[in-house]
């Protein structure tokens, strides 16, 4: 009797905080709904504070430690720092940039340079209201500055698009906190993203409004204010690519489905033509490069089509129709006309094989192969990332909110179908899930280079598009009704399905763009929970709809990956720590160039590194991030680098006015990268490094002590040991075996041995080579090429002498920079006058390899002439194929 009195009492106490928690949303829904407008802002007000604030938390880590003054967080922003430094000073910039691309100097206006000439003008602003301001300063804060008002405008699109606050508040809270947006929004990264971003959503809004507004005035002046918006996108940051697609596939679906007034038509006219007429008349861009880019051709085209139609098609239609398939509809015999017409024009103009080099160029930037060019390909953030990468990112449970958010959106756009839209639907999941999950992960069969994988990428892209074409064609042929239906497809949803799928095809491409992908992502993240409530609110059970809402809390509030709290605590924690690129080694390192070179010094190192003597240096260098001249990439990884002699590199530095030379630790994991860059078309000169950590000692006789390494390292060139053929690329070495013996406190080596596995089998060879405490032990030549070079391992503060090695092969032994920096080989020519070794010793730090910052001084003999053939700023024909 107890029991069920228990039993009974619980389901009463359930069911008051069942009837309590529904009361309390209900009384907090009619407090929203009266206050609604002023509760809106207030929350608004919240997500932008925050969210700005969250991106101010490592200013205090943006400090030179030897100038006091203020830097960039990532490595680009330098040189609009050195640029708005330079206007400021003078007015305006210089017409040849001589620290960059010596000796032939870069042309300024090559460069966009509207994120400096934007700092020099809003720093001007400032600085009347607090004259302690400094430039430096405003040049680290502007991405927060413009964050603020990013957030607002996305805000107002969003609201705009949905007419509904609920969900442009919620896409604004979690765009404000995910970690994708983060990191180029924040303080001290100065580069092109901020600014770009500003204006994207000012375009994207401006171009919703024209549309949107009833007055054919109102809507050529928001399509010129959308079209003025791009053109200064374009002058700001390459992403303006994504809106000339964008609006131009919404124009051309919206043409195709019969929905383009002629409002519409004024809107998107206005909209191309001010933005091609300001870039065309910038020194960046040309008419013929943007008929030669298909992003633009896309919005050019889509132009074109309309105003064919318009004022043509439209008038002698009739003459043709005789000559057109009647079971199409006029959109698609009007599509095939025009596509004629643009053939025949563009190859009279720009010759026959334009429309087919766009389209093969389209095909092979999705598939990346490694046909393209050596240093985009090299470049971490241009590869294609892996589903698993998105995870890790995004959290699983983001990731499938907006995954689904965008399968409802599409069901929502397709309500006026009737029955049809969930057979769509179901095509549209296949196609999605297909096309994302076709590279989920490296040791998988889907790793995106299996034929299936790609297969499964570009073929699931042309099927859907075959099959909604299929189904528009023949719902015209039936007329069943359905043709008819089609035109009450809500405007606003196509153009967020064409914004979505264009950025998932994108952010499919290159991990760069998952910060441009967060937008319409966060979108649709919001999409999905506002829907999920609204199904939760109608179902009539008090205790399944409290559940539902505790889910809804779930997805804001608990500490899982994906949730709300997760990606503001994430972004907070991150924002805090994160540090610019140009550490305290380089700010001591260009403290010691700046006072111990001569002003006219010019340097040479590897691409990555010349913003930071430019401007942390104060001197001039031959290559760097920007790339002016992409042959001499090639030419310092070939013929500096990875050359294959003193002389060799002496050419090329005495070609191009060198001083000095600049080598840090980090080549050893840029070795891959400039030695693919700097071989021939047969990879000649590729190979890498990798470290070995010691695993365990094991003692043997004559007070001798086997070190243990264990690592991993595929072989870079076959090799051949007792007439066994171990290949390259698929035989690797395992681990090393290293002797050592100790007699009175000195380090004898013995001869190491190699561990190499293939196909399943381990075998141990001898090794030629072993490099410890500045000391070559060479043991002939009848055994496994290349040479362990021996270094410490720090964890915490316990060192160990023998803690790890790092494996070069026999390419990598006989490269200039790893006899120099690796092996501390003496040359005549090659002076070392900088080495901060004593405070950054090559180790293993804590599993993180460290090491030191090394400048050469060059002497050059009186042998060593000028070779003009360096000075060229074109592959010769012999090695296009490597450029391209």
């Amino acid at each position: 009797m107890e029991i069920k009195d228990t039993i009974e009492s619980s389901k009463e106490e359930v069911i008051k905080v069942e009837e309590t928690a529904e009361k309390s949303f209900d009384s907090f829904s009619k407090f929203i709904k009266a206050k609604s407008t002023w509760i809106v802002y207030l929350l608004l007000a919240l997500i932008v504070g925050f969210s700005t604030f969250i991106r101010t938390r490592n200013l205090h880590l943006l400090k030179d430690v030897t100038t006091g003054k203020y830097i960039p967080l990532a490595l680009d922003p330098f040189v609009f720092l050195r640029y708005g430094q330079y206007i400021l000073e003078h007015g305006k910039l210089m017409t040849f940039d001589m620290l960059r691309s010596v000796p032939l100097g870069f042309e300024t206006s090559r460069e966009m340079l509207l994120v400096s000439y934007f700092n020099v003008f809003m720093y001007k602003i400032l600085n009347i209201f607090n004259s302690n301001i400094t430039f430096e300063f405003i040049h680290v804060i502007y991405p927060v500055i413009l964050f603020f008002f990013i957030i607002i405008i996305f805000f107002l699109l969003v609201r705009r698009l949905f007419n509904n606050n609920s969900i442009a508040l919620i896409a604004t809270a979690f765009l404000s906190v995910i970690p994708t947006f983060l990191y180029r929004t924040m303080a001290g990264f100065s580069d092109k993203e901020a600014l770009g971003t500003f204006f994207m959503f000012l375009a994207f809004y401006f171009f919703v409004v024209s549309w949107q507004t009833k007055s054919n005035k109102n809507s050529l002046i928001f399509g010129s204010l959308s079209g003025i918006s791009t053109a200064l996108i374009g002058l700001t940051w390459g992403g303006f690519k994504f809106i000339f697609i964008i609006f131009g596939a919404f124009a051309l679906i919206e043409w195709f489905l019969e929905k383009l007034s002629k409002k519409d038509v004024l809107s998107y006219s206005s909209w191309l033509i001010i933005s091609l007429t300001i870039l065309v008349f910038s020194p960046q861009y040309t008419l013929f490069g943007f008929f030669n880019s298909i992003t633009s051709l896309i919005a050019i085209f889509s132009l074109f089509i309309i105003l064919f139609d318009l004022f043509v098609l439209e008038i002698h239609i009739k003459r043709l129709d005789k000559f057109l398939p009647s079971k199409f509809p006029p959109t698609v015999n009007k599509f095939l006309i025009s596509f004629v017409v643009i053939f025949i024009l563009v190859s009279l103009f720009f010759g026959p094989s334009l429309l087919y080099d766009q389209i093969s160029q389209i095909i092979n930037g999705m598939l990346n192969t490694m046909s393209g060019d050596r240093i985009a390909v090299t470049v971490a953030e241009q590869n294609q990332p892996f589903v698993t990468q998105w995870f890790s990112n995004f959290g699983l449970l983001f990731f499938w909110m907006f995954l689904i958010g965008s399968v409802i959106l599409f069901y929502s756009m397709l309500k006026p179908l009737g029955k049809v839209k969930s057979k769509l639907t179901l095509a549209y999941l296949v196609f999605i899930i297909s096309f994302i999950f076709s590279k989920y992960s490296p040791s998988s069969f889907l790793n995106g280079d299996s034929i299936f994988s790609k297969f499964l990428y570009l073929g699931s892209l042309v099927y859907f598009i075959t099959l909604i074409s299929i189904l528009y064609i023949k719902s015209y042929s039936r007329n069943n009704g359905l043709f008819n239906s089609i035109s009450k497809i809500n405007k606003n949803y196509i153009f967020l399905f064409i914004w979505f799928v264009i950025m998932i095809i994108a952010a499919r491409s290159a991990i760069r763009l998952l910060f441009v992908f967060s937008p319409i992502i966060s979108i649709m993240a919001a999409y999905f929970i506002y829907n999920f409530f609204k199904i939760i609110m109608r179902i009539e059970s008090k205790s399944y709809r409290v559940l539902g809402l505790f889910f809804v809390l779930f997805i804001f509030i608990f500490p899982v990956n994906g949730t709300l709290f997760t990606f503001a605590n994430s972004s907070y924690n991150s924002a805090e720590y994160t540090g610019p690129s140009y550490n305290s080694q380089w700010q001591y390192g260009m403290k010691w160039v700046r006072e111990n070179t001569a002003e006219d010094s010019v340097f040479a190192h590897w691409w990555d590194y010349g913003y930071w003597v430019q401007a942390g240096g104060e001197r001039a260098t031959i290559v760097d991030g920007g790339h002016p001249v992409g042959y001499w990439d090639y030419l310092m990884g070939r013929h500096v680098l990875t050359a294959q002699s003193e002389i060799e590199a002496l050419e090329f530095l005495k070609s191009h006015n060198s001083t000095h030379l600049l080598i840090i630790s980090d080549e050893i994991g840029k070795y891959t990268a400039y030695s693919s860059i700097g071989s021939d078309v047969n990879y000649d000169r590729y190979s890498w490094i990798t470290t070995f950590a010691l695993q365990g000692t094991k003692p043997s006789a004559d007070n001798v002590t086997n070190y243990i390494y264990n690592g991993r390292y595929r072989l870079d060139e076959d090799f051949v040991y007792n007439d066994v053929i171990y290949p390259k690329n698929v035989a690797a070495i395992i681990g090393f075996v290293v002797p050592i013996k100790i007699i009175e406190g000195s380090y004898n080596l013995q001869r190491p041995f190699v561990v190499i596995n293939y196909n399943g089998n381990q075998v141990t060879i001898p090794m030629n080579c072993v490099y410890l405490n500045n000391q070559f032990a060479n043991f002939g030549e009848d055994g496994f090429p290349g040479c362990f070079r021996m270094i410490p391992s720090i964890v915490q503060s316990q060192q160990n002498k023998f803690g790890a090695g790092l494996y070069v092969s026999e390419k990598g032994i006989s490269a200039l920079w790893t006899q120099l920096f690796l092996f501390d080989k003496q040359f005549d020519n090659f002076e070392l006058v900088y080495d901060d070794s004593d405070k950054s010793p090559l180790a293993l730090y804590n599993s993180r390899l460290i090491g030191p910052l090394k400048i050469w001084e060059l002497n050059y003999p009186s042998n060593i002439q000028v070779n003009e053939e360096y000075l060229n700023t074109e592959y010769p024909a012999e090695l296009m194929e490597i450029g391209q």
